[in-house]
């Protein structure tokens, strides 16, 4: 059994913030494979495209992070996993575009900008069937969009780590991943 690592934007999943989730895996003996984005000058297009080369197979997890969530969830109609586990979803798809800060707007520049108007949240949360577990630190400030999706996609629930906010390698955050991990 294959668990597939999709790091947040401009991380990656080699590096030590994975690290402890990598370890809690193996310990429950699913093999971690970390997945490699190329993030410079490419769009959430180019990301799925690019996770979709490396996935093999059905029946298998897969846990991604922040903008790795997106990813996850989008191609959860075609990849099958038996359980995906969202960790901060990122609200960046079609329908949240008109209510985001200019700020983060202008962080993920005009080309990504314009290619996330191509992924829909309602269709990918219409479309995956799996078990899905959705996690949000209380200190972050995408945990609306967190909620929305835990009402919106079936067989899902939403934890709400305290102590931390967008931060997947906090103590706070890897020690939930490990509970979430064990129940496998």
């Amino acid at each position: 059994m294959k668990a597939y690592i999709i790091p947040g934007f401009k991380e990656d999943a080699r590096s030590k913030d994975y690290y402890k989730i990598m370890e809690s895996l193996r310990k429950r003996g699913i093999n971690p494979v970390p997945v490699t984005i190329t993030w410079e000058r490419r769009t959430m297009t180019d990301y799925i495209n690019e996770f979709m080369k490396q996935h093999k197979g059905s029946g298998n997890y897969i846990l991604g992070f922040s903008f790795g969530a997106m990813i996850s969830l989008i191609c959860s109609r075609d990849t099958r996993p038996r359980t995906q586990i969202l960790c901060s979803l990122s609200p960046y798809f079609k329908e949240d575009l008109p209510f985001l800060k200019k700020s983060w707007k202008s962080m993920i520049g005009k080309k990504r900008l314009n290619d996330l108007k191509n992924h829909s949240f309602k269709k990918a949360a219409k479309t995956s069937n799996c078990k899905t577990i959705l996690t949000v630190g209380e200190e972050g400030n995408i945990t609306r969009k967190v909620n929305e999706a835990g009402r919106k996609i079936k067989n899902s629930r939403v934890i709400t780590i305290k102590g931390t906010g967008h931060d997947i390698s906090s103590k706070e955050y890897n020690s939930a991943l490990e509970k979430i991990i064990k129940g496998l």
